[in-house]
């Protein structure tokens, strides 16, 4: 058997990467192997000559504070897929190496006994062909055992590999480092977490990727990396990490204990890599040493008329052929719908009153309403705030377009950016964990990643970091800046001025322009305006969200999980080893001040607080669990992944319901005593204050003050929810079945009042805008919705040319979606589509199931004709799913609801975006269906425009610049049969429509978009 090879460089001083072996070879210079391999698989050449091929690598970095003689073996498997019960192993890919460099190398196609899919194929380059004269794993689990040894494993999601050899019967018991979780704790900036993107931010090139050798190998430069950047850690900062991590069993825990050991044995306090850069020059003192830093007095905003007039005609030539945009802006064109925007904008500015603006995809909306905004508030001294729906527009808006328009206008202006509390980390909280001695291996590494992001974050902002799990989260919740619990001027995080809440509002209180999101615009309304500064107008960007936002944002909901974990952060955890709580921290603090009757008291409290927490932990499962019974009983199914219910007081009369009601009360007795014990712990704490000045009492009154307020909000509100109706609120159950766990909502029913009573009644000027602002011809669906009560109206359409780029097909012999053979009729089409155009399709889903089912039917054919499938809730996020796709060739993209909008792929990367049925909301929501209720034709009059504003956006992902093409699919019979559906057509734009039999859909779109790959 001839095996062929191919020299590569980069494995370290003793190794280069092992040629691509064919029919099963192994690559391997441990002599033992060499001599003793499994029959029927070659090893490469010899073992002398693999030495030679070895001598060719670059060294790795000299990783000091590790233990020199300890050796590691870094591990990769490709499989043919992701269950180690149902999938099987087809390459083994190992490097066993010392933190001086390479010792060894193992590389092996592994035969599965079963066909090798398309897609794994695509992805690892791996063919039946590769693997058909392989060995099994069978026989080569002794070589593979004997390789590993003793040493200690690493690889990127470990555990994944290790469960594929243990499912194949080799139970490995060897320490295991994953530098996944090793990335996360020390890198906590990267944008993503996968071994490529990681192997790119720490400069490492690999030589392939999603092939064993090369991964493994790729893992082993990004564990040595990882080594050196933990060893550039602050001393003290890794002293703390192993205090914290003492005894809780933390896989990473031996790696902090082997530096600190080689970091005290040398005497050496190393600087931390931001004193390195700094002293170099690369890194200015605008990041973390700020907050050491005072607070640099606030600049006002004042009128500078000096500066700059509000000339609406100098705004607008700024946008001519010939202005200042097209002077700085390569490929910059005129667009004459974004001046006239810009003018819109600009004379609601300066007149006041309120703007309803649609601005259709190409407008430049943008920019058309940031130029007149800065204009007038440094020209009039006034800031301008503009709130986003969206984290994309958000941070395109600040770090975008912002800094291009402070770099072109002829005046300078500030801006900030500002959010709401929860996004914000409380130093002082963070302080009160890092000291605790009771937490869990997975909090312990929550809060070391957060504790080391915090030594060079300048903003405290959670979008910053990565929170994969329940428990990353349950941290972040603890450690925010919650308004409960922060002590505002009496922190002494605040006196020093560090607070990172504090340091971001008054960023914006010196800043002409502030931009928010929908939900801290409508938390700062609910407030009376004690969150932003004061402000004279409002621009409201994807305007069309507004009224869920503002729903959500006055919206309540509990659940068995959230009592849970706040009495979790009370007593400390009830299952085991984990924070100690609050009430361990009251009775440390306080017991050595206090009389020893006092103490007693403390005692007895604390006690009784214990006891009780218990209670109300138990007696919550039981209302929870018999709720979620009730609803399974009630068998009221509206959704493929939850069971919601609407509490109507139809629903509180049955007799089941009783039960519950009693239930509840008996909760809410022991939730009463819980609070009332609270409150008399807080009272001896401030009596404590009175007599003696103790460090850390302000902090203990305050978060005691707020544990009490969530238990009276709990009370009030599930006493609420399942006791009786309330004038414009809306009150469910939901379930989640797979997750088992029931929860209770609340929303308001109405919410127009509220904007124009807290935002439209006080502003001198507001402007609503989006691309879709109209569910029909007019403004009049949004405008009630939002309250708006009078308001000048401009729709501008799009500055593309639709007849000439779009094609909307739709299919006449399709059923209708309630009949049968609707969904293989759809899956039909999809096929034809992606066929036809080599993917470059976006398939559009109003439900999980109907994706689910489409995805069973056409997938297998896809697969084979090379085409990839990508699926929201694969378990990939959206931003991933998405980042695929605009990379990706040959590539469907599967969604639901998220996905009808945000999409922004330009080129010929989609040219197809299929719509299977129209977006109207689930009838049954409970939300949707309370406010059906106020119309005497709900269908017309709520039904169809809701659903008409989210066809249009769906419509609005395929043409995103002048020179793209597509064709739109319509796969919902009814805008042809129905008469509304004729409304839905009418809403977009002029295009080519077609009508046409199914099986001609591929063939037409293939001519329409052209030969362009």
């Amino acid at each position: 058997m001839q095996v062929r090879g191919r020299q590569t460089e980069g494995m370290g001083p003793a190794v280069g990467s092992p040629p691509r072996v064919q029919g099963g070879a192994i690559f391997s210079t441990d002599p033992l192997l060499c001599a003793s391999h499994a029959p029927g698989y070659n090893t490469w050449a010899t073992c002398g000559q693999a030495q030679d091929h070895l001598e060719r690598g670059r060294a790795p970095p000299r990783i000091e504070g590790i233990v020199e003689q300890e050796t590691y073996v870094a591990l990769d498997l490709e499989t043919t897929g992701l269950s180690p019960e149902r999938d099987r192993i087809i390459e083994i890919g190992m490097v066993k190496f010392t933190p001086q460099g390479v010792l060894d190398t193992f590389a092996t196609f592994v035969n599965p006994g079963r066909p090798i899919s398309f897609q794994i194929t695509q992805l690892t380059g791996i063919r039946d062909r590769d693997v058909r004269d392989a060995p099994t794993l069978e026989t080569l689990l002794p070589a593979i055992r004997s390789f590993i040894g003793k040493s200690t494993l690493v690889g990127h999601n470990i555990g994944f590999d290790i469960s594929f050899l243990a499912a194949a019967g080799l139970r490995l018991r060897n320490p295991s480092i994953d530098t996944f979780a090793l990335a996360g704790i020390v890198w906590p900036h990267a944008a993503r977490y996968n071994l490529a993107t990681l192997a790119a931010e720490m400069g490492i090139t690999p030589q392939a990727s999603h092939r064993a050798l090369e991964d493994a190998d790729t893992a082993r430069q990004l564990f040595l990396a990882l080594l050196e950047r933990a060893r550039q850690l602050p001393l003290s900062l890794i002293q703390d990490i192993n205090r914290l991590a003492e005894g809780t069993g933390w896989p990473l825990a031996g790696i902090f204990r082997s530096i600190e050991h080689a970091r005290t044995r040398s005497g050496f306090a190393r600087a931390t890599l931001a004193d390195q850069l700094r002293a170099k020059g690369l890194l200015d003192y605008s990041g973390a040493v700020a907050l050491l830093e005072d607070v640099e007095a606030v600049e006002e905003v004042t009128p500078a008329p000096d500066l700059v007039s509000f000339d609406i005609e100098a705004q607008k030539a700024l946008f001519l052929p010939d202005g200042l945009l097209a002077q700085q802006f390569p490929g910059y064109e005129f667009r004459p719908q974004q001046v006239t925007m810009l003018e819109a904008v600009a004379e609601t500015l300066r007149d006041g009153g309120v703007l309803m603006i649609e601005a259709g995809t190409g407008t430049g909306k943008t920019l058309a309403y940031l130029v007149p905004a800065a204009y007038y508030a440094v020209s009039q001294g006034k800031r301008v705030v503009i709130s986003t729906n969206t984290i994309n527009l958000q941070d395109q808006i600040y770090q975008k377009d912002i800094p291009d328009l402070q770099r072109i206008l002829p005046f300078p202006f500030r801006a900030a950016v500002l959010k709401g509390r929860s996004n914000y980390l409380c130093l002082r909280k963070l302080q009160t964990m890092k000291q605790s001695r009771q937490l869990s291996a997975d909090e312990v590494h929550a809060l070391v990643r957060i504790l080391i992001w915090a030594q060079s974050t300048a903003t405290g902002d959670q979008a910053e970091l990565m929170l994969p799990n329940d428990t990353d989260k349950a941290v972040w919740s603890y450690l925010s800046a919650e308004s409960e619990t922060c002590l505002n001027e009496e922190c002494r995080y605040f006196q020093r001025g560090s607070c990172f809440l504090q340091r971001a509002r008054q960023r914006a209180a010196g800043s002409h322009l502030i931009i928010v999101n929908h939900s801290l615009l409508l938390a700062d309304a609910a407030v009376e305006n004690a969150v932003l500064p004061e402000y004279d107008c409002l621009i409201v960007d994807e305007a069309h969200h507004l009224e869920d936002a503002t729903t959500k944002q006055l919206s309540f909901h509990v659940s068995q999980p959230a009592i849970e974990q706040e009495l979790g952060w009370l007593t400390g955890s009830s299952r085991g080893r984990g924070f100690q709580g609050l009430l361990h921290e009251a009775v440390a603090l306080l017991s050595p001040h206090l009389a020893p009757d006092s103490r007693a008291e403390l005692m007895r409290l604390s006690q009784e607080i214990a006891g009780l927490a218990e209670q109300v932990r138990d007696a919550a499962q039981s209302l929870f669990s018999s709720l979620a019974a009730f609803a399974e009983h009630q068998n009221d199914t509206s959704g493929d992944y939850s069971l919601r219910l609407r509490i109507t007081d139809a629903l509180r009369v049955q007799p089941r319901w009783s039960q519950i009601e009693i239930m509840w009360d008996n909760t809410a007795v022991l939730i009463s005593g819980l609070r009332e014990r609270l409150r008399r712990l807080g009272q001896m704490a401030v009596e404590a204050a009175s007599l003696d000045d103790m460090e850390g009492l302000p902090e203990l009154i305050r978060d005691l003050a707020g544990r009490a307020e969530f238990w009276n909000l709990i009370q009030s509100e599930v006493t609420a929810i399942l006791t009786s109706s309330r004038a414009n609120r809306v009150d469910w159950l939901e379930i989640l079945p797979e997750a088992n766990t029931a929860s209770l909502h609340s929303a308001p029913l109405h919410v127009g009042e509220m904007i124009y009573e807290y935002l439209l009644s006080r502003r001198h000027a507001v402007v609503f805008t989006s691309a879709t602002l109209r569910a029909g011809e007019d403004f009049s669906f949004l405008r009630e919705r939002l309250g708006i009560l009078d308001a000048r109206e401009v729709a501008l359409d799009s500055p593309f040319d639709y007849r000439a780029s779009t094609l909307i097909y739709c299919p006449t012999d399709m059923p209708e979606p309630s009949q049968p053979f609707y969904l293989a009729s759809v899956a039909r089409a999809i096929e034809q589509v992606a066929l036809a155009l080599r993917g470059r399709t976006l398939v559009l889903f109003t439900s999980y199931h109907q994706l689910r089912k489409a995805l069973e039917l056409v997938g297998p054919a896809l697969h084979e004709a090379g085409i990839t499938i990508l699926a929201q809730g694969n378990g990939s996020s959206r931003t991933q799913l998405l980042q695929q796709f605009k990379e990706s060739s040959d590539t469907v993209l599967f969604g639901t609801r998220s996905f009808w909008e945000g999409i922004d792929v330009v080129g010929p990367a989609l040219s197809c975006v299929i719509i299977t049925r129209l977006p109207f909301a689930v009838p049954t929501e409970p939300i949707f269906e309370a406010r059906s209720e106020a119309f005497e034709d709900p269908f017309q009059q709520y039904s169809v425009p809701d659903a008409i504003l989210r066809f249009r956006q769906g419509f609005g992902r395929l043409i995103r610049s002048h020179t793209d093409r597509g064709v739109v699919v319509i796969l919902d019979r009814r805008v042809l049969s129905k008469r509304y559906g004729q409304m839905f057509l009418k809403a977009l734009p002029s295009c080519t429509v077609e009508h046409g039999p199914l099986d001609f859909v591929g063939h037409r779109a293939a001519q329409w978009v052209g030969s362009r790959s």
